[in-house]
């Protein structure tokens, strides 16, 4: 990508000061040995060379910029004006020296981002970024050594924050260095005791949610203020930050981020700030990428599946429009991905039962295929899941008619220019074609809803959890197929009709094992709950209803990479 300009500058040979850290080791998880991939490494290896290069001459980092590829038009997209972000400039105002109400890239190119795919394993690279950090602070400054920093971990939700804490506690299990977390809040009271937070094996890291840090006023609960985690002032009176300011799906596009983000950069100032995410769209981000893992390269690498975005839509998913017509264009659609799915799930069969008797199947060789189906309402009366509900339940209730959903299917994928996976990955093999075409309504009826008959759904409630309901079939010995998560799932049900209770007593969750090599559930329903904090290998079919334009783009890659 010709915006991407620091990976260029940082895709150098280590230097020989810096080749004695082990970069393929990080932890250990239920016994197993976990290991770093060669494109993790690639990504430390590059944010090394980063680093060195800063810390060396931050005078000639910058000008390194100016070398490759950072003309006149993009420093001016890459810098920070007043006249574009009025509402949140007062506070780089306060801590930078300003020129004609812009604060210079120059100022501010002390970072990197990562831009990795999700589903890639950045939050292994984050954690492994802080043993670097603290490796290379041990070295004397004329071999690459870098600054003692203190380090900061931020993070939008608490599901992620519990994500980094389960991976750190990983790592400690298997590493002479031990990260010691603490929340941000213990910071002076961690700094009174002890003001160097390195010692001989333990390093001591702080988090917060990034979404709490204010601007100003006192601490309540939830929130803090940015300027009582403040270093110090320089010879211009400016107070500034030196963490190491770690950032993981912190990035603009949430309204009224751009004050947080520059509270990072406060924090950052004379430290370093790390970017993480997936979906990178603002030109500073782009500029500063030390490493290039987007959906795109993780495909094309062998890593994800291949993608496939049909001309399918439903856009007759509206409440606005009730005709007879519509109605059969919803079914049709919906109809589409079930057919999909279960032509997927039988094609796992066909794997399974082709390896010899005897012989053992390992059952990470093919995950177990999973629909997804993501709206932008859930709730109203005429939310658009319930609407796909509906036509869910028609479709389970009495044998229908598949054929013209079915060769629509057919006809679009054999036309040569459809057949093309994204990002040329490949293409739709005539074989998957030829399955397609022989799915009959018994095959949706075993491979997505678990049965041999047809009948209504039935509700299964989990005791005291609010969050998930699931669904089977009402006709014997079926199994549930089908889940929502939400945040008042149990409310759900209200404005639909003639659904019984099962009388099944479930207490444990669907959702946390839903991953399960063996797990029932076909179907997942919801929000945008799986856009961030969930990873699943499980997902073959998405159905996006109705997702807004301004968020469609963040959101779609989000939920793609969960696959």
């Amino acid at each position: 990508m010709k915006e991407i300009i620091l990976e260029k500058i940082c895709e150098n040979e280590l230097p020989e000061s810096y080749k004695f850290i082990d970069l393929k080791k990080f932890g250990e998880k239920d016994g197993k040995i976990i290991e770093l991939f060669d494109y993790q490494q690639d990504a430390l290896k590059n944010v090394m060379n980063c680093l060195n290069l800063y810390y060396q001459d931050r005078e000639d980092f910058y000008k390194k910029y100016r070398f490759n590829g950072l003309d006149a038009e993009l420093e001016e997209k890459v810098s920070i004006n007043k006249a574009e972000d009025n509402s949140s400039f007062d506070i780089l105002e306060k801590h930078y020296k300003t020129n004609q109400d812009k604060l210079e890239f120059k100022s501010i190119c002390n970072r990197a981002s990562f831009w990795m795919a999700t589903g890639s394993g950045k939050t292994l690279v984050m954690i492994k970024l802080i043993e670097v950090l603290f490796a290379l602070s041990k070295l004397p400054k004329e071999v690459g050594g870098i600054p003692k920093n203190d380090i900061l971990i931020l993070a939008p939700r608490p599901k992620i924050l519990n994500q980094i804490k389960d991976h750190i506690e990983d790592f400690n299990r298997k590493n002479d260095l031990q990260i010691e977390l603490r929340d941000l809040r213990e910071w002076e009271y961690c700094k009174r005791n002890s003001p160097n937070l390195y010692s001989e094996n333990t390093v001591t890291v702080f988090y917060y949610r990034s979404d709490n840090l204010k601007e100003s006023g006192y601490d309540t609960e939830n929130e803090t203020n940015y300027q009582n985690y403040l270093h110090g002032t320089d010879s211009e009176g400016y107070k500034f930050g030196s963490w190491y300011v770690i950032l993981d799906e912190a990035h603009k596009g949430v309204t009224g981020d751009s004050k947080r983000q520059n509270i990072y950069q406060v924090l950052a100032k004379e430290g370093f700030l790390f970017n993480f995410s997936a979906t990178f769209t603002d030109a500073i981000d782009k500029a500063t990428t030390v490493f290039n893992f987007n959906l795109a390269r993780f495909i094309n690498s062998g890593y994800g599946k291949h993608i496939k975005v049909t001309n399918q839509e439903f856009r007759n998913f509206n409440k606005r429009r009730d005709d007879d017509f519509s109605n059969k264009e919803k079914r049709k659609i919906v109809l589409k991905s079930l057919i999909t799915l279960a032509a997927i799930k039988k094609a796992k069969k066909k794997i399974w039962e082709s390896i010899p008797s005897g012989k053992e199947i390992k059952s990470t060789l093919y995950h177990n295929p999973l629909l997804i189906t993501i709206a932008n309402t859930i709730q109203t009366t005429e939310a658009d899941l319930k609407l796909f509900f509906r036509e869910l339940a028609k479709i389970a209730k009495e044998e229908i008619a598949i054929e013209e959903a079915k060769v629509e299917l057919i006809l679009e994928w054999r036309e040569s220019e459809n057949r093309i996976f994204q990002f040329n990955s490949g293409k739709i093999s005539e074989k998957f074609i030829s399955l397609l075409s022989s799915i009959t309504y018994n095959d949706i009826k075993k491979f997505v809803f678990n049965t041999s008959g047809s009948g209504s759904i039935e509700i299964i409630n989990i005791e005291g959890n609010q969050r998930e309901l699931a669904f089977k079939m009402s006709t014997a010995n079926s199994k549930p197929f089908a889940l929502l998560v939400a945040s008042d799932a149990t409310n759900w049900m209200k404005d639909l009709d003639n659904y019984t209770t099962s009388t099944d007593v479930i207490a444990e969750s669907f959702f946390e094992k839903l991953n399960e090599p063996d797990n029932e559930i076909n179907i997942l329903l919801g929000k945008q709950i799986f856009a961030e904090g969930w990873d699943s290998n499980r997902p073959n079919v998405i159905n996006f209803i109705n997702i807004g334009v301004s968020d469609a783009q963040k959101f779609v890659l989000q939920a793609m990479g969960r696959e």
